[in-house]
């Protein structure tokens, strides 16, 4: 949260005061004041149309989102349909953030006689997105109205135009930019399945599945002659044109026979294919001749045309067979065995082979537990033991071709065409496996409670990972088996039926979830990585941040203290010179619980449902102090609401430093411990209410059932800390994200 702009000058009238008293050593209460009248205009001006009130100006009160289903289905014995149309349209909360599609779909199934039915799914949709900005950049809104632009800045000037003299963003006015500049992109996408099931006899069914998921997307990225980053280049636009292609065929032979009424086989064997391919063409290209969006394309820019392009493809081969058998349904093991080969691994190591193994034992279907029933029913213990792989992530030329030396072309040397190095491989580069062990009890207490818990434990081998090198290779890093992980934890979930009669219904579940994630071993001399704010050390959670310890504020000075955490006895000392504190392990995101809380009530035509969830022991590492934090140094930007918990005067105990211009103990940058925080948090995130027509009245004019109802998504949140969502990203890093959405719908549901 921003303090409004009349705060802001109250805080550098603090600040400049601060100055002269701690810097300059003024005592004479006039020459202080003299001091501040001097420059108070300067860092905090109030503005000719009054402070400026950002996030009203860069976001729009409320985001209306409308969406409208239709769906029918039928058919006969031979032929059967399902169909349905969709429409969402969403006005982004900032501009030039909305969102619109139509989808349909269409699924059909034929049976030509006893042996072989024909089937085809088709899934067809067409979005138009705006793409915000996110993260450090002035074009996004939560980076603009928290960081760059305050409430000393007029939006326009006195004569109307656009206010190009900002205090720190100078003459980049984000309001300018969210009206002429876009990202703009379109997604058409259709995902077609047809099927053969053929049976020649009860017993055997081979079934083929074959899809094609299509999708083409052209995004557009105008720069606006009439914003400061356009106008020297009167208009600037990158076109770019992508098409994904992912062909998918699977192959199945089933054989499924009970014998002697008691002994059930299920086995299965398979063949699959995946191929996927990408297909990237770009353009840049400057000076346009007309602002007008229809005149957005490459052949009307008329400077410093570039273009690019690549293709990206991969394949994969999967070999799998699977047996099931039970006895009495009673008496359960299973097994599978699949052989994966992926064109993103060299040829020597591109094929792995994974199995499982399982079992279950209905325990309440013993005769000895029949003395029970009436309490204790529906009991079942269940384990399984077995491996799966993982490939490399293909978000950048490493999740294709990982395992190559790379070389790029479009480069020149001396004049000349050329190439350049651009990525290390390995080609003893192997799939990571996963070695899963799982063991579970389910029951059902009293015909109305059901209860699960399960422990799991997974150990991974073969991490794939950065290895960070020498700088004078060239790289930074390059991707690699590097060691083991285990997680191990367990998942806990109970339900019931706390009331159910002919007019009222109340259901309940709960689940609670604890995992434990830690390194067991690196390869070679390796115990310890580092990576950015991460620092990975055996027998230590995969994500841990790695920082200097904050100390607190010295409640005599005001200033910032660290513990130095070095060698010896002194360790544990504190000291305001941030070099000599060490960095040292520091929490991590992961939490130690994490859970939710539904109910669904009926009550008659009255329906009520709602879900809670939580997390706790997880923590965030908040990489936007680093622009926010800065206790006066930044004479520029905004201030926090945070620093209303400052030191003011000796004796103060605060978290948050002296307020002073020109701070000589900027803690903005520091990576420190205080930007660590809890994302302990209980979060209202689904909340539905209810009507219908009774049925003997919907049903007169042709209805079957037709409901109003209200929902509410992310209702209420409380967080430990509230000064972003607590909903983080998985590694806990977060850097103006844009938060969680509270959404409103009021909807129709009519079923004919």
């Amino acid at each position: 949260e921003t303090m409004s702009g009349a705060e802001r000058r109250e805080m550098f009238i603090e600040g400049l005061r601060n100055q002269a008293i701690y810097y300059n050593k003024v005592t004479d209460e006039a020459e202080i004041q003299k001091h501040v009248d001097k420059y108070i205009d300067q860092y905090a001006p109030e503005p000719w149309s009054g402070y400026t009130d950002w996030k009203k100006v860069l976001f729009r009160k409320n985001s209306p989102f409308r969406n409208v289903d239709f769906s029918a289905s039928g058919g006969d014995s031979k032929f059967s349909y399902f169909t349905s149309l969709a429409y969402t349209n969403q006005t982004g909360l900032s501009y030039q953030s909305d969102f619109e599609r139509i989808s349909g779909r269409l699924n059909v199934k034929y049976q030509m006689n006893n042996q072989i039915q024909l089937g085809a799914n088709i899934l067809y949709s067409t979005i138009q997105q705006d793409v915000n900005s996110e993260g450090g950049t002035y074009t996004s809104p939560i980076y603009s109205s928290r960081h760059k632009v305050s409430g000393s800045d007029p939006v326009y000037n006195e004569d109307g135009t656009f206010n190009t003299k900002l205090l720190s963003n100078g003459k980049r006015n984000p309001k300018a930019t969210s009206l002429y500049s876009y990202k703009r992109e379109k997604v058409d996408r259709a995902f077609n399945t047809v099927f053969l099931n053929y049976s020649p006899i009860k017993e055997l069914l081979f079934n083929s599945t074959f899809s094609l998921d299509h999708t083409n997307t052209r995004y557009n990225s105008w720069t606006d002659p009439r914003t400061s980053d356009g106008e020297s280049k009167n208009g600037v636009l990158n076109s770019r044109a992508t098409q994904y292609d992912q062909l998918v065929w699977k192959n199945n032979l089933t054989y499924m026979k009970t014998f002697n009424k008691r002994h059930n086989l299920d086995v299965l064997v398979g063949y699959e294919i995946n191929d996927y391919k990408r297909d990237l063409i770009e353009g840049n290209i400057e000076d346009f001749p007309a602002t007008d969006e229809d005149k957005h394309i490459l052949d009307n820019g008329a400077a410093n045309q570039q273009v690019s392009g690549k293709i990206d493809q991969w394949r994969m081969v999967s070999y799998l067979g699977r047996a099931n058998y039970n006895m009495d349904n009673k008496y359960f093991i299973g097994g599978s065995v699949r052989m994966d080969g992926s064109s993103r691994f060299h040829k020597d190591s591109r094929w792995g082979t994974f199995w499982s193994v399982s079992g279950a034992w209905r325990i309440g279907d013993e005769t000895f537990m029949e003395p029970l029933q009436p309490v204790l029913s529906e009991t079942r213990l269940r384990a399984s033991y077995g491996t799966n792989g993982a490939l490399p992530s293909y978000g950048s030329n490493y999740g294709y071709f990982p395992y190559m030396d790379l070389v790029g072309y479009g480069y020149k040397y001396d004049g000349k065409p050329g190439f350049r190095e651009m990525q290390i491989g390995d080609k003893n580069l192997k799939w990571e496996k996963n070695y899963n062990f799982n063991v579970g009890l389910d029951f059902r207490l009293i015909d109305r409670i059901n209860f699960s818990v399960e422990y799991y434990n997974r150990k991974t081998k073969d991490l794939l990972m950065d290895l960070p090198i020498s700088l004078t290779t060239g790289f930074g890093s390059y991707m690699t088996n590097i060691g083991e992980m285990e997680n191990n934890g367990i998942d806990i979930d109970i339900s019931a039926e706390i009331i159910r009669n002919k007019d009222f219904m109340w259901n309940s579940s709960l689940n609670f979830g604890h995992n434990k994630n830690k390194i067991t071993k690196f390869d070679g001399e390796q115990t310890i990585l580092k990576e950015s704010i991460f620092i990975r050390e055996i027998g230590h959670p995969f994500n841990m941040y790695y920082v200097k310890e904050f100390a607190g504020i010295n409640p005599e000075t005001g200033i910032p203290e660290f513990y130095i955490n070095g060698d010896g006895e002194n360790a544990r000392e504190k000291t305001t010179d941030s070099s000599k504190a060490e960095y040292i392990m520091y929490k991590g995101p992961d939490p130690t619980l994490s859970g939710g809380w539904s109910n669904t009530f009926r009550y008659k035509i009255i329906d009520l449902s709602f879900t809670w969830t939580f997390t706790l022991g997880g923590y965030s590492y908040d990489a936007g102090a680093s622009k926010l934090a800065t206790g006066g140094k930044n004479t520029k930007d905004n201030i926090q609401k945070y620093y209303k918990d400052r030191w003011q005067k000796p004796g103060d105990h605060t978290r948050y430093e002296m307020f002073v211009v020109g701070n000589k103990y900027d803690m903005s940058s520091v990576r420190n411990s205080r930007n660590v925080h809890s994302t302990d948090h209980m979060r209202l995130k689904n909340l539905t209410v209810g009507i219908s027509i009774p049925k003997n009245i919907s049903r007169q004019v042709k209805l079957e059932n037709v409901r109003a109802y209200f929902s509410a998504v992310n209702l209420l949140t409380f967080a430990a800390y509230d000064d972003y969502d607590p909903e983080i990203p998985r590694n806990g890093y977060v850097y103006f994200d844009s938060p969680k959405l509270k959404t409103l719908t009021f909807g129709l549901d009519i079923k004919f």
